[in-house]
């Protein structure tokens, strides 16, 4: 057996031959998984991620890769090994997708199914990605509060013993308003809150496998106390599960004593795995407590999104004025391709990193550092980066690689990167008029700057430091001086309700024919009255504004 991980050297284009095996038994190594799979062909890597649980060292997390030199034995692998008996377990195998496409169709998928996303712990032990649990945890996604999730699911045992509605408090004689009334109630149904959940008799269990059923969980809890329901939730439109359940004892003493044994240091094992729970709490409640985490009732900005309209520029607005139509076209494109990256969840604005287009191409780094530092109007800010892009194929005169007109400058503090942004941007002044300076902070990846933080981690290390000890040092996290200026940064630029950016990025209509009606109405009326002055009828006097003509006259 195997000690130390296996190291990949597959390639991007080898990840079309990689599988995802799901329902591994936790006893599961690496070389069960391959004897298995080498029957059907040849395989270049097979992983395994670690159980999170540091009590369960030797452990797995329940699910596997393997990847296949040929795709067609990866095909041949589904056909033949899905859904067969693997140490008392069935295995699910299927074809495994890249994690950033796999967590941003997910998650997306449910917000369109209606559903909230579930929390990190649920999905690490079921994405068919190919990275380790690790990374995971690491992810700073804008997920909603594992209590929004427990009273959603709450909801649909809520809608079953819901009545249909309760009676008007004012009744007329009129049958007709009777109907009407009736009609209301049928169609906009009140729920009845549940005393359980007030009561404090309803647990919410999360990390269950998703083998476990509702039987299971009645034999398990019911040394606890009698349990009047049990529910698993399930995925909209199918019956397969979340991992989550809900628990409803009839005494609050059960509930009690069932949770305490969760919290325990033994815990609670169903199918191999320790289960996680909390008190249920109403959908009211929930959303309270989100509120005064955020602090407002919207949710809060963790992609930073808003700092993207520090450099949007519309077509037709004062900002625009003498922009050629190089910048114009040039600034709508990188517009629509910032709103393609975003649509993956991972993706993210950085606060201290710009990317700067139109750089003249024989401007050096050193120009444009010191370019940078005057726009900021701090003499000492601190650049971390400036680096004119190169394309290494093609070489100057000087046998020196040719700029590709673009750099990246990052910033010590996200004050100094805004002051740049606002003072280079679209500035006639610094590079020429027909390619004025496009300054945006930049978009990155946040699985690619984790890795990059660890390298640098890993780099400051002595030589020969064990491989653990990395694992165990703390994640970097975000200035707190940087968190704050950004906070107020996207608060100015949030105001009025704007967007990060707009729907459409083409010419902005001013709307002048706002008043057109009011003067066809005032030119109707002047043609009444002269019609009737020279028909004869007496032309009714409007009342004069003295007020009015007293203030001009002083005014004069």
């Amino acid at each position: 057996m195997q000690t130390g991980p296996e190291k990949s050297h597959v390639s991007r284009t080898d990840r079309s031959c990689r599988l995802i095996v799901r329902n591994l038994p936790f006893v599961t190594s690496k070389e069960d998984l391959r004897d298995v799979f080498a029957k059907v062909g040849a395989i270049s890597e097979v992983a395994i991620p670690p159980c999170k649980d540091k009590r369960f060292p030797k452990s797995c997390a329940g699910f596997g890769f393997v990847n296949f030199v040929k795709k067609s034995d990866a095909a041949k692998a589904i056909e033949q090994l899905n859904f067969i008996q693997f140490k008392g377990r069935k295995i699910a195998v299927d074809w495994a997708v890249n994690k950033d496409d796999y967590v941003t169709n997910v998650i997306t998928s449910e917000k369109k199914e209606g559903q909230k996303p579930a929390d990190d712990e649920e999905k690490g032990n079921d994405e068919n990605v190919g990275s380790s649990e690790e990374d995971e945890d690491k992810l700073n996604l804008d997920y909603e509060d594992d209590e929004s999730i427990t009273d959603e699911c709450h909801d649909e045992d809520e809608d079953e013993n819901s009545s249909d509605g309760e009676s008007a408090d004012n009744i007329t004689d009129d049958d007709n308003e009777k109907e009407v009334d009736q009609n209301k109630k049928e169609k906009n149904p009140k729920k009845k809150e549940d005393l359980a959940v007030r009561e404090g008799r309803v647990l919410f269990l999360r990390n269950l496998s998703f083998n476990t059923d509702k039987e299971q969980l009645e034999d398990t809890f019911s040394d606890f106390g009698e349990i009047q329901l049990a529910i698993v939730c399930c995925f909209s439109g199918s019956e397969h599960s979340k991992g989550t359940a809900f628990l409803h004892f009839k005494s609050k003493e059960g509930a009690d004593s069932a949770l305490q044994a969760l919290n325990s240091e033994e815990g609670v094992l169903i199918d191999g795995r320790r289960i996680n729970g909390v008190i249920a709490v109403p959908r009211v409640e929930a959303s309270q407590f989100q509120n005064k985490e955020v602090g407002q009732k919207n949710v809060k900005d963790k992609r930073n999104l808003h700092l993207l309209r520090a450099s949007f520029i519309r077509p037709g607005t004062a900002d625009a004025n003498n922009m050629s139509q190089h910048d114009t076209e040039k600034r709508q494109k990188l517009a629509s391709l910032a709103k393609n990256k975003l649509r993956n969840l991972l993706m993210f604005v950085s606060p201290t990193r710009l990317v700067i287009y139109n750089v003249p191409r024989n401007w050096t780094d050193k120009t444009l550092r010191s370019r940078c530092i005057v726009a900021t109007g701090n003499k000492d800010a601190q650049l971390t980066e400036c680096k004119i892009w190169k394309d290494f194929t093609k070489l100057d005169a000087r046998g020196l690689p040719e700029s590709m007109g673009y750099a990246f400058v990052g910033f010590s503090k996200h004050e100094d990167a805004y002051a740049c942004l606002k003072k280079m941007n679209n500035n006639p002044d610094i590079f020429t008029t027909d390619k004025r300076p496009i300054v945006q902070f930049c978009i990155e990846n946040l699985q690619a700057v984790r890795s990059k933080e660890r390298k640098l981690v890993k780099s400051k290390l002595p030589k020969g430091t064990d491989s653990g000890a990395l694992k165990k040092l703390p994640v970097p996290t975000v200035d707190p001086a940087v968190e704050k200026a950004v906070e107020k940064t996207k608060a100015l630029l949030s105001q009025g309700g704007q967007k990060s950016l707009p729907k459409r990025f083409g010419l902005k209509i001013r709307h002048r024919d706002g008043n057109k009606g009011k003067t066809q109405n005032k030119g109707k009326a002047s043609r009444k009255r002269k019609s009737q002055s020279t028909s004869g009828k007496p032309v009714k006097k409007t009342k004069l504004n003295t007020k009015g003509v007293t203030k001009s006259l002083t005014m004069m």
